[in-house]
């Protein structure tokens, strides 16, 4: 496997999660099913690219969408990744699988998770 590196000029605006309370996750949000992944336009954003975006925390989700227009896309999250007291979002683009954007992290806080 050989190592891809993307340059900083070439780094894209983390994605979001929502809703946020102060900058903080409330674990009963995504339980009632209102978590989402925010991925908002960003320069260079064009038709025909893949998103290929993950939040890690208690696990990992992952999964991928195709640019179909220069928007605002969002994403249903399941609850079980926010198990814990800390979730990191991130996303790259790719274009014919080829990565040419990556996205900085976002790390947020998670309150009134369950304990195991």
């Amino acid at each position: 496997m050989s190592e891809i590196y993307i340059e900083l000029d070439n780094m894209v605006p983390a994605p979001a999660i929502e809703p946020l309370h102060n900058g903080v996750i409330h674990y009963q949000d995504m339980v009632d099913g209102k978590g989402v992944l925010v991925i908002n336009p960003f320069k260079g954003m064009a038709p025909g690219q893949q998103i290929h975006w993950r939040v890690r925390g208690d696990g990992t989700l992952l999964s991928d969408f195709e640019v179909t227009e220069v928007k605002q896309y969002t994403v249903s999250l399941n609850r079980r990744v926010f198990s814990i007291h800390e979730v990191t979002a991130s996303y790259e683009v790719r274009l014919a699988g080829e990565p040419i954007f990556a996205s900085l992290d976002a790390i947020y806080k998670v309150q009134g998770y369950p304990t195991k």
